[in-house]
């Protein structure tokens, strides 16, 4: 088995896919639709070429049963997260969360803000500009969250 084989079945492994196409039958493991999408692809092509790989999916130990679970396992491999995607997923979690916390805490500071100009008026001139400075500030935290939400 080549180098490149053997790293195979080793990130499947580690993906903790199951890649035993019998046990796969056994479990009564679902088929992955890309699978299906790409046999039934295969299928129609062969048939129309002379049929050569005769593929077969219409019961238990046919040729394209066999096909399809061993595809399963391709495309769960494929899909399955790293280490690297699980901590960049916390930390775009984290940073959720922390832009948040931040929001809340800015529109609880305005509303003191708005609360105190109620007491004790300052020029229009000054509130103005600090209503700007908030709406601005507001705005640029409320973008950089929405771009976060939409890496996901």
């Amino acid at each position: 088995m080549s180098e490149q084989a053997q790293d195979r079945l080793a990130a499947y492994k580690a993906a903790g896919v199951e890649m035993d196409p019998e046990k796969r039958w056994e479990e009564g493991m679902s088929h992955h639709p890309s699978s299906l999408a790409l046999v039934e692809e295969i299928k129609a092509l062969d048939f129309a070429h002379g049929d050569g790989l005769c593929l077969k999916t219409g019961g238990d130990g046919d040729n394209g049963e066999r096909l399809l679970f061993l595809l399963d396992a391709f495309f769960e491999c494929r899909e399955a997260p790293t280490e690297g995607d699980i901590e960049a997923e916390l930390g775009q979690v984290c940073a959720l969360g922390y832009m948040s916390k931040t929001m809340v805490m800015f529109a609880r500071a305005l509303r003191v803000t708005i609360e105190e100009q109620a007491r004790s008026p300052m020029p229009d001139s000054a509130l103005i500009g600090v209503l700007c400075d908030a709406a601005r500030c507001l705005w640029e935290l409320s973008r950089a969250y929405r771009a976060s939400r939409a890496t996901w």
